[in-house]
């Protein structure tokens, strides 16, 4: 038995780094015929070109996982069936659910590696590609902001800024509202502009008026020039149009950041949480499409590498289809974000379980 595992799994594998190459150079140049109007237009010599290919190799070879793991699998087994190696195997005595153990492994070991490749390599050098990108044609990173909402962690404090000057450090129109415990209004504070004193880590108001509701429902204001605030209230950073996309973070740093956008846009954590949750999920891919392929590859005996090349592909298109569709479900509130990634995972597993089990045996 070792000696089939060990045949099955070297087929697979010389299979396996063939079809990551080819399916690795398609993204290449996918990527590459998108941009080359921005690298012809900017004059980019062919070794800055071959630079910014290079960097973008390891995402390229990170999408090319899956389905080259689903084409090696497909193409290896159907080969066999078609020599009749499989029938002879089946009728010594070893099970077709036994014989591909070794695929199962190597599925699980795929997911595994290609979450630590994209957390320890590809992440990294797909940010040095957008940097030297930016840098190359000149694109600049404003973080002014308009009509930005914050609240507190106790949500008992909400604060709002028409406008926000990065480069100033400045609002215009800011308001401060506080809130008791049963939610009801407290205290309004507005200012026509506030500057932050960075040597003092302090706000200085300017045009201030000072909104207070006593016991009784009464309202009373108080306005002065100029009012100090320190700055662990809010922070210049909370104020800034600062959007991360969370498939270019390590996770950590991910997590970290999703927790402090739930303060400020609840509409945006949704869709910053979906993207959390699909990174985790996406891991998955190798392992289903491993169970897929072990379900496909005895269907196949006459043109085989035709056959496994275009199941490959349209497998490939419908799973990735799908996890859009219900990325932008989550993203628009109609399903969960848990859901939204998850669920293409648990669709495909259950579908290639049960085609496994009506597998030629």
């Amino acid at each position: 038995m070792r000696v089939l595992r060990r045949y099955l799994l070297s087929q697979v594998m010389r299979s396996m780094l063939n079809s990551i190459l080819f399916f690795a150079v398609i993204v290449l140049l996918l990527d590459l015929f998108t941009n080359i109007n921005l690298y012809i237009s900017h004059e980019l010599p062919l070794t800055q070109i071959a630079y910014l290919s290079l960097l973008y190799l390891p995402k390229a070879v990170s999408y090319a996982i899956a389905p080259s793991l689903l084409f090696a699998i497909t193409f290896t087994i159907s080969s066999i069936y078609a020599r009749n190696e499989l029938v002879s195997i089946l009728n010594s005595g070893v099970s077709y659910y036994r014989f591909i153990t070794v695929l199962i492994v190597l599925g699980l070991a795929a997911s595994l590696g290609g979450f630590l490749f994209g957390e320890f390599l590809v992440i990294d050098t797909y940010a040095q590609k957008e940097e030297l990108t930016n840098t190359i044609v000149g694109y600049s990173t404003s973080y002014n902001n308009n009509n930005v909402v914050l609240i507190s962690h106790e949500e008992h404090e909400v604060y709002y800024a028409r406008y926000y000057n990065d480069k100033r450090m400045e609002i215009s129109g800011l308001i401060m509202i506080t809130r008791d415990e049963s939610g009801s209004l407290t205290s309004r504070v507005d200012a026509k502009k506030a500057s932050y004193m960075e040597k003092e880590s302090s706000w200085m108001l300017d045009g201030v008026t000072t909104y207070t509701v006593g016991p009784d429902g009464s309202i009373s204001a108080v306005e002065d020039d100029l009012l100090v605030i320190p700055a662990d209230k809010f922070t210049p950073e909370e104020f800034r149009d600062i959007t991360f996309d969370i498939q270019e973070m390590k996770i950590s740093d991910a997590r970290a950041y999703i927790d402090r956008i739930r303060t400020l846009d609840m509409g945006l954590y949704r869709s910053l949480l979906t993207d959390y949750y699909e990174r985790f999920a996406f891991s998955l891919t190798p392992f289903i499409v491993v169970i897929i392929s072990c379900s496909l590859g005895s269907r196949f005996k006459k043109n085989i590498l035709l056959y496994s090349l275009l199941i490959s592909i349209i497998i490939s298109v419908v799973y990735y289809v799908f996890e859009m569709l219900t990325i932008v479900l989550a993203k628009q509130h109609y399903i969960s974000p848990m859901l939204g990634a998850w669920l293409p995972v648990g669709v495909f597993t259950g579908l290639s379980i049960l085609m496994l089990r009506k597998v030629r045996t």
